[in-house]
């Protein structure tokens, strides 16, 4: 187990896509900082970014629609911290779509070269594999929010003209709820790319994902629920993607615990499956 450990580890550093998904991202951070920068300049723009700071202290389903959005919620005259852009980003999944991008081409990448194969034939149980990549993925999302929130506070020192991180313990409690969210998040679609075996489909699926695609089905099973007479039911309150949207800007312990075990079973029911499939599957 310790030697896929650091064999995958090692895979990890040495795969372009490492770097190429951390340099897009940082590209696209320092792109977004710098019009966020134009927008704070603009005076029209005030009561959209004061609507916005209103839904982030309370996030409500219906306001969650299909697509990516990112919006800072920051009051007027208020400057943009580091935990507004990030709270900002994680909340729209921007940071999951680069974290499941490289989720799909790392657990694909042995397949289908036809490597795995050969570390298959020395494992007896293969599901360790899978434990393994878990495993590494999960070293991978802590890294990549890192370097988003290092990275953040470099653009806003460069083009706001100063560095506000926010409040420390919030933005510690919602870093690592997120972390796990995003974990979590990225084990449903190494799941996907496990099932389906094809990094195409898998990574479209994912995107898909990201990019609220599920909120159509929410809907869907949100109203046949309310018929029912449970009126006030919403999937968004127990689903992964439903979490990363709806956890509020002034986080709280309670709010973190129960993202924390919704993040808990996904990964675990998911790495379950993908670790079924794995040992079963003829490779």
């Amino acid at each position: 187990m310790i030697n896929s450990i650091k064999m995958d580890i090692y895979r990890m550093v040495r795969t372009k896509s490492f770097y190429t998904v951390l340099f897009s991202m940082m590209i696209a951070i320092a792109f977004t900082t710098y019009l966020e920068f134009v927008v704070e300049k603009n005076e029209d723009f005030l009561e959209e970014r004061e609507i916005a700071a209103e839904n982030a202290e309370n996030p409500e389903p219906e306001k969650i629609n299909f697509g990516m959005s990112v919006n800072i919620a920051t009051k007027p005259g208020e400057k943009v911290s580091v935990y507004n852009m990030f709270y900002a980003n994680t909340q729209g999944k921007f940071t999951a779509l680069f974290l499941v991008i490289f989720t799909i081409i790392f657990t694909m990448a042995d397949i289908t070269s036809g490597y795995v194969k050969n570390i298959a034939g020395q494992i007896k149980e293969r599901w360790l594999l899978i434990l393994s990549k878990s495993f590494t993925v999960f070293l991978y999302t802590f890294f990549l929010l890192l370097t988003f929130v290092f990275w953040q506070a470099i653009c806003n020192w460069i083009f706001m003209g100063y560095l506000v991180w926010g409040d420390g313990k919030i933005f510690l409690l919602y870093f690592f709820t997120q972390l796990l969210l995003h974990f979590a998040f990225a084990m449903v679609c190494m799941m996907i790319a496990i099932l389906i075996k094809n990094q195409v489909g898998s990574m479209t699926i994912s995107i898909c994902l990201c990019m609220n695609l599920m909120v159509i089905v929410y809907g869907v099973i949100d109203k046949a629920v309310q018929n029912l007479g449970k009126k006030d039911f919403s999937c968004m309150f127990y689903t992964l993607t439903g979490k990363m949207s709806m956890l509020p800007q002034n986080l709280t312990g309670k709010d973190s615990i129960e993202a924390i075990m919704i993040s808990i079973i996904f990964a675990a029911v998911s790495i379950f499956i993908a670790s079924v499939v794995f040992e079963k599957r003829d490779i």
